[in-house]
């Protein structure tokens, strides 16, 4: 079988940002990361900015992250040492 030049599969921002207010984005979200999973390759979710989805997202199997809070790629674990206080803005809403 031909190998796919691909390293990294990266879930886009609105589907991130979207795990926790649809189902149907949850779905996608799972199916990108077990696709990458079934590859060998990288998964990055892109723009995580929030706890509650990192914890989605690591309920997901997903490990690498990027958002405004780390710049670069990081592990979901990395970007949990952060000061992520978008849910307790939210919270307080």
């Amino acid at each position: 079988m031909h190998e796919l030049p691909l390293a990294e599969i990266k879930v886009c921002r609105t589907l991130t940002q979207g795990v926790l207010q649809s189902r149907e984005y949850a779905a996608v979200a799972q199916a990108i990361i077990s696709l990458a999973s079934n590859l060998d390759v990288k998964v990055i979710a892109a723009s995580v900015e929030s706890r509650s989805v990192v914890a989605a997202l690591q309920a997901m199997d997903c490990q690498l992250a990027q958002g405004s809070a780390v710049g670069g790629v990081c592990t979901l674990e990395q970007l949990l040492t952060l000061d992520l206080d978008e849910d307790a803005r939210q919270s307080a809403a």
